[in-house]
């Protein structure tokens, strides 16, 4: 069985090779793997601060992955 992982971010080319990879899967019998890719910020803060901003960054990400795998099976 065949894998395709598609590399996500917000922009309509990741979009685009969701739905190619999608019907690629779809037609081999294989599976998709999403990867969301999120900028990360370019500068230091404090301890609390950087933590709370890495876990925005990180619950970002996982509501691109989340609505647009649910685009993929509706």
């Amino acid at each position: 069985m065949r894998t395709y992982l598609v590399i996500m971010d917000e922009t309509e080319e990741a979009r685009t090779a969701l739905r190619f990879a999608s019907r690629r899967a779809a037609k081999t019998g294989g599976e998709l793997q999403l990867l969301a890719v999120v900028p990360r910020e370019q500068f230091v803060a404090f301890g609390g601060v950087q933590a709370t901003i890495e876990e925005e960054a990180r619950a970002r990400a996982e509501v691109l992955v989340t609505s647009l795998a649910g685009s993929v099976f509706s």
